[in-house]
């Protein structure tokens, strides 16, 4: 995956050079973010019906652009503390969202992600990092969350 930097007013938003399709598959996408406010805002976004990461009223959410909620944190997130957020799709409907290393939810849903992934950012977001891949992760997820804690020693 390469990225670039695009000029979104006075902020600036990350733009894919190469969109990312999920489809049906499998997927893991590991973040370190803050919301700066408790509105809805992304951090990863098709634009037009595929999957997108958001805070809805500082809850992460995974979505379906323009469908709906596939996945909610049942967390609140205090949007003056950065979280490890993760979410994670396997065995072709299992997802989870893990905040902090801890599983915080989960839900069976098979969507086909369609549309691809074009835009990562947000003016009230802060992503300190993104980690995607396009495959099943979930026996080195614990592995990925922890080398991401011991660099940002966000939890405990």
């Amino acid at each position: 995956m390469h990225c670039y930097l695009k000029p979104s007013g006075t902020n600036t938003e990350l733009a894919l050079a190469n969109n990312i399709a999920f489809g049906t598959n499998d997927f893991y996408i590991q973040s370190v973010v803050k919301n700066k406010t408790n509105q809805i805002n992304s951090w990863f976004d098709s634009v037009v019906g595929g999957l997108d990461l958001f805070f809805i009223n500082n809850k992460p959410t995974l979505a379906e652009s323009n469908v709906g909620n596939r996945l909610q944190s049942v967390s609140l997130v205090n949007n003056t503390d950065t979280f490890s957020i993760g979410f994670i799709r396997y065995s072709g409907s299992t997802n989870e969202v893990y905040l902090n290393g801890s599983l915080d939810n989960s839900a069976t849903d098979s969507t086909n992600y369609t549309t691809t992934i074009n835009e990562i950012g947000d003016d009230e977001i802060v992503l300190q990092e993104l980690i995607i891949y396009t495959s099943d992760q979930s026996s080195n997820r614990v592995g990925i969350e922890t080398n991401i804690n011991d660099h940002y020693n966000i939890y405990a």
